[in-house]
């Protein structure tokens, strides 16, 4: 695989043909943005885990869990409702 930084390199020109993508994008800024996309979206946490490719689970939480405090307040909004349809 060539190297990523490379000026006629897969992801270069992959990124140059994308609008708002910003023209520093590596490898690494991707596999990001995937494993925190998925601790969002709810995906299965060892599955997260293996997607990072993190040894335990604690370590892949340690590093992507507080990327989105809104989750938070989903979170509360959740119990809100839940407990609203128990009455």
């Amino acid at each position: 695989m060539r190297h990523p930084d490379s000026r006629t390199g897969w992801l270069t020109v992959s990124v140059e043909k994308t609008e708002g993508v910003p023209d520093y994008m590596t490898p690494h800024d991707l596999r990001h943005t995937a494993v925190s996309l998925a601790i969002h979206a709810g995906v299965n946490p060892k599955l997260v885990q293996r997607i990072a490719g993190h040894h335990t689970f604690a370590q892949t939480m340690e590093t992507y869990a507080d990327l989105y405090d809104s989750d938070l307040d989903e979170y509360g909004e959740a119990l809100d409702t839940e407990g609203d349809s128990n009455e």
